[in-house]
This record gives structure tokens, sequence and C-alpha cells, in this order.
């Protein structure tokens, strides 16, 4: 299998690339059973603020929680939107783990030719091409009843796509090489950071597929970071886990306001490095601004501007009104409780309440969630 195949195989029943591709056997009632489970597993991650699939207390977060239950415990093939670096390959795993007695597989298309794009995808038959010496089953029958992930199917081979096409429309496929009409059960998880109704328009992606997409499911878009800040500091919160650290409150207030200021232009993936260098800088908690990236911490001085020196008896200036990504940092840092919050911004409540409405802040999103006894 090609560098950019890999395959997570997390059922016994993988197929054997020597012998063939194979037809994928009808949902038995134990399948059944697995998916009334996951859906179970579902309902929890979406009432839940720090989930590990995709915590954040923002209401767009909520939202791709709540369509990620929906889509992972319904059917049909699902595409995923989002910038580079949003989620989109953690959002993808999520759908195997609801289908966790079946194989999960992967494929970036955007790291293979046209030619082995087919063959990884639909197999092939011995002879079909050279070094073609033995037949070769592709994912689509390797996934089984589980979920084929296919990264970056905007980069696709456009005639490829129209392959692609027929197996979306009624399971069916055939090997590169072979006239066999073969069909497959697994559901294929697609993502992207092209914009797909620009590369319609460009002719490098098929009107006819992207149709097929949008009808099987409404697509799920990841937003970038920079759209909902406030979940930040849940996200460095689940870092931190999953480096061994399990930390209620890793950044000072300083630190805190570096990160909710930063760009993030790599999204997830972005803050993530960040973390990562912390951890290698310091094993002391809450970590302190000197730990962070040196732009992370720049950028917020250039926001500041340079402090300038004021002559004897100058009047000083009217202090201008917070930015929304300070009274953010505020909310966050008080859990949503605004009589705090505003105090911290050196601002009246009421005046607090009326920047939010401009800036469209729902500060009731900030508060913290109550622990269920059961969870």
């Amino acid at each position: 299998m090609t560098a950019g195949c890999r395959a997570a195989t997390r059922a016994s029943s993988a197929r054997a690339a020597a012998g063939g591709c194979r037809t994928s056997t009808a949902p038995t009632a134990a399948s059944s059973t697995a998916a009334a489970s996951a859906a179970a597993r579902g309902r929890r991650w979406a009432a839940r603020a720090d989930s590990p699939i995709f915590p954040g207390v923002s209401v767009v977060a909520a939202e791709v929680r709540q369509r990620l239950q929906a889509l992972a415990a319904g059917t049909g093939h699902v595409l995923i939107l989002g910038e580079t670096g949003t989620g989109k390959e953690r959002i993808a795993r999520a759908f195997g783990e609801f289908r966790a007695s079946q194989p999960f597989v992967t494929l970036n298309a955007a790291e293979l030719t046209r030619e082995l794009a087919r063959s990884e995808l639909f197999g092939h038959v011995r002879g079909a091409f050279t070094n073609a010496g033995a037949n070769k089953a592709g994912l689509v029958d390797s996934a089984g009843d589980g979920v084929l992930f296919l990264d970056e199917i905007g980069e696709l081979a456009i005639d490829v796509q129209a392959d692609l096409l027929r197996f979306l429309e009624d399971g069916s496929y055939r090997p590169v090489g072979s006239t066999e009409l073969r069909r497959s059960n697994a559901r294929l998880v697609a993502a992207t950071h092209v914009d797909l109704d620009q590369a319609v328009q460009h002719g490098t992606f098929r009107r006819d597929l992207l149709a097929r997409l949008r009808a099987s499911n409404p697509p799920l878009k990841l937003p970038p970071l920079r759209e909902r800040r406030e979940d930040i500091l849940a996200w460095t919160q689940l870092f931190f886990r999953q480096a061994g650290r399990d930390i209620d409150e890793p950044w000072t207030a300083g630190a805190l306001e570096c990160l909710l200021l930063y760009p993030w232009d790599e999204n997830l993936r972005g803050l993530g490095g960040a973390v990562n260098l912390v951890l290698t800088r310091t094993s002391s908690f809450p970590c302190k601004t000197e730990h962070l990236p040196p732009e992370v911490v720049e950028h917020r001085a250039k926001l500041r501007g340079s402090p300038g020196t004021r002559a004897s008896g100058e009047s000083t200036p009217q202090r201008p009104d917070p930015s929304k990504a300070e009274i953010e940092t505020a909310l966050v840092e008080t859990q949503g409780n605004m009589r705090l919050a505003a105090r911290r911004l050196g601002i009246h409540r009421r005046k607090l309440y009326r920047l939010c409405e401009r800036f469209g802040i729902a500060h009731e999103s900030f508060r913290a969630e109550p622990q269920r006894k059961d969870e």
C-alpha cells in the first residue's frame, strides 16, 4: 500500500489483498446492536462541551457535535468541509467509532496519481497493468461494512470521480482490468479544504458527484478557529490531556490572552503544535507567556502597539472599548460571569452587554456546564 494510503483495520475479517475483491455482506443483527450502542454514545458526546471529539463552549461547536451525532448514527455518505487543520480527520474517525467492530480505512487523494488512485480505491486484477502480478482488493472492499475515509476528495482525478459516483449511487464498482461488477456496503466519509463549487466551475470536480454527495447528507462544515475563539481553552485542555496532563487551569491570564488574540491560520494543527512546544519548555502549570511560541506573544504586542511616553501634564486619552477578542478572553476566564468579566475589562456591566450584542458574542455559551452524575 502506498504512503498516501493508511488502513486501520479493527476487524479480523479484513480482506487479503492477494485474494482479490469480495462482495461485502449485508448488515447483521449484531451490527444493528452495535449501531444502537454507538447512537447512545453519540448522544453523550453531543451534550458535552468537553467532548474528546470536538470540544468547545461555542454555539457552532455544539452544532457540530449535534450534527455528528445525527450523521454518525444514521446512514448515507458524508462530506466534511473546512479549512486545513480544522479537524476533518478527527471527525471522520469519530464515524469509525460508531462502527467500531468494522474496519476504518483511509486514503489521501492528494498523494496519488490517477492510475494509483483507481487501483487503491477499487483494486485490480492480475495483468491489469505493468507490475500487476496478482489480484489486489481495493479499499472499498477492505472497508467492508465499515468506513472509508477519502481525504482531499477535491484533489481526486476527474476520471476517477466517475467511478466513485457509480459507487455512491448503488454501491457497485469494478476493479481495474475486470469486467465483473462488484458491490460494497462501505460508508464513504469524504473531506476537503477545496471550495467544490469553484472546482466545478473550473472543471476539476464533477457537478453530478458534488450533487450526489450533498443529496446523501447535507455537508458538515467545520468552522475555523478564529470564528470560535471561545473554544481555544477547551482545545488546549484536550491537547494537554492527550499528552497525559489533565489540567483545569493550564494558562495564566496573560498567556490565555495571547492564545485568544492569535489568528491561528493553521487552526487546530497550529494550536496543537503550540501546546506541544509549551510541553517541551515547562512542566509546571499554569503556563506563562514566556513558554508560548514567540510569534503568538509578538502578535499581542503588535495589536496593543508600542507604549509611548507622554509629556508631563499631558491628558490621558480615553480608553478605547475592549475588542471582541478581549471580551471573549474575559468571558472565558470568568466562565461567562458578566459582572466579573466587566470588572476585568474596566467597563460597566451594561456596556459589556451592549458590546456583546454589537460583536455577536453569545455570552451565555461561556458558562460552565454542570457535570452529570452518570458521566
